[in-house]
């Protein structure tokens, strides 16, 4: 599990710029985990309510976890510079 989340965050962080449809995925479930909690928020959920296909997410991020760590990394990017510099 450990090599598996390490070669996800690589993949993210050399990941090509979202498509709209990626957009409206990661902003969907950061507002679905946000109300309702990561583990009890569903992919189909949340491709519901993006008005995607459930299998849409699963073609983009494989699966919950990945999807997670695309809404967690840009975050972590932009957060460890600021507090290194300070």
């Amino acid at each position: 599990m450990r090599n598996n989340l390490f070669d996800a965050i690589l993949a993210q962080t050399q990941a090509k710029q979202k498509t709209e449809k990626q957009q409206k995925i990661v902003h969907t479930a950061i507002q679905l985990f946000a109300e309702k909690g990561y583990a009890n928020t569903s992919t189909a959920e949340i491709a519901k309510k993006a008005s995607v296909s459930e299998g849409t997410i699963f073609k983009h991020y494989g699966t919950k976890d990945r999807l997670l760590l695309s809404v967690i990394i840009p975050f972590l990017r932009d957060l460890f510079p600021k507090m290194a510099q300070e």
